[in-house]
């Protein structure tokens, strides 16, 4: 039987995401002895988030928001591979969507989190970064047009939230939208309850955005243990 990578790909840790209960070191030590093979790491990129750190310059702002990411990656290298992605709000609602395929790079080019989101999907995508609306069906959330997204996050494993996953899953299929399932994590008790299975082990945020939206070999969604 032939490898198969299991990868955490709705992600927090702390001091990034505010809402994230876990530090550098306890979300580290999760995934070192656990069955994920990798983890991409989605903080908030937020107009709140943003303007909560404390920078002289939007480069500076940005090295402070990377840091968690960076701090985790030192603490994993060559036992897990850890992935740069984001989740991203706009001016124009509360909604939250994941970001793959993003790059260092484009976060200190671009304050894309200030505009409304018709804006950012057009220049997201022109820089090669695939939509995924996270938790479409939520309170307090708006379903955008599935014209704007690449895909739903049709499985959210947080256990504190009513995500309404059958919703989304429906939803996804009635539009033919690319899936994705992730834990959500935020604190220990929402460990291991998502993800996705890859047959090839991605080693950035190109090349994991390309299995899933590329689609040219299978991936698959793990809905957790709990």
């Amino acid at each position: 039987m032939s490898k198969e990578y299991l990868f955490e790909l709705h992600s927090h840790v702390a001091p990034s995401s505010n809402c994230a209960k876990l530090s550098v070191t306890q979300f580290a030590d999760l995934f070192l002895n656990s069955q994920y093979d990798g983890v991409m790491i989605t903080n908030h990129f937020t107009p709140q988030t943003l303007t909560r750190i404390d920078a002289p310059n939007w480069k500076k702002k940005i090295d402070q928001y990377l840091l968690p990411y960076r701090e985790v990656w030192a603490r994993l290298e060559g036992k897990k591979t850890v992935i740069l992605g984001a989740e991203a709000t706009f001016l124009d609602s509360a909604n939250d969507y994941l970001l793959f395929g993003v790059t260092e790079e484009l976060l200190y080019e671009v304050p894309f989190a200030y505009y409304s989101f018709e804006e950012a999907a057009e220049l997201l995508h022109a820089n090669g970064v695939y939509i995924v609306q996270a938790h479409p069906f939520r309170n307090k959330m708006t379903v955008k047009s599935p014209n704007l997204l690449d895909g739903i996050e049709v499985y959210n494993g947080n256990p504190r939230h009513d995500s309404r996953n059958d919703i989304a899953e429906l939803w996804a299929d009635k539009f033919g939208l690319v899936k994705t399932a992730g834990s959500d994590l935020h604190q220990t008790e929402d460990f291991g309850r998502g993800g996705m299975v890859f047959p090839e082990c991605p080693q950035t945020s190109k090349e994991l955005a390309e299995m899933i939206f590329g689609q040219k070999k299978p991936v698959r969604l793990y809905r957790g243990e709990n």
